[in-house]
């Protein structure tokens, strides 16, 4: 039988419990307060209120079995928590790059949506548009950090939202959802490797 704890908790982070696939939590990432609400299924809004900054957060495992927290995933959400504000403009700059795009593919399968897609001059104008529903940290990592993807909930894909992958403040890829959960490809090519392999 495993004798690995169910939980764990490291100083400055928040407690995290396993819930039969990934070690979970809650947390505020203070960046995010002020931007669209999205806590519900699939990144859907949960409130006409603005986001508070409260996002759920994930850390994955090989083979989603419970073992502990690799070290290079510690030090890459300490390492967010710490630099939140950089990462958060980075994410930022990046999202406001893929908007004009993703705006109008949407547009073009659905004029009438325009009202909720407005044409925005400044990436703090995506507060309008999106909200951060998701933190991913991957069980990959590079050079002692683990890939961290951010998922979106976004008003241009509904369904498929919005995701972002970093390793550290950089942003490796940009896309759909999916994007802020494997990226693999993308990982792979910027030299990331499974945590087993390290």
């Amino acid at each position: 039988m495993d004798s690995t704890p169910t939980d764990f908790t490291e100083p400055g982070l928040p407690a995290f419990s396993w819930d039969e696939f990934f070690w979970t939590a809650e947390d505020t990432l203070p960046s995010w307060a002020g931007f669209q609400s999205r806590g519900g299924a699939y990144g859907a809004r949960d409130s006409r209120a603005p986001s508070r900054g409260r996002v759920a957060v994930s850390m994955k495992t090989r083979f989603d079995r419970l073992v502990a927290p690799h070290p290079s995933q510690i030090a890459a959400y300490r390492w967010l928590k710490d630099h939140e504000a950089e990462v958060a403009g980075a994410l930022r700059e990046a999202a406001f790059a893929y908007y004009p795009g993703a705006r109008a593919e949407w547009l073009q399968f659905y004029p009438d949506e325009a009202a909720s897609l407005p044409v925005l001059t400044a990436p703090a104008d995506l507060a309008r548009v999106m909200g951060l529903h998701d933190v991913h940290v991957l069980a990959t990592a590079k050079d002692g950090f683990a890939y961290i993807g951010f998922e979106f909930g976004c008003n241009w894909d509904d369904e498929h939202g919005f995701g972002v992958m970093t390793h550290k403040d950089r942003v490796i890829a940009v896309g759909l959802a999916h994007t802020a959960i494997s990226g693999s490809s993308e990982v792979t090519a910027d030299g990331g490797r499974d945590l087993d392999e390290l």
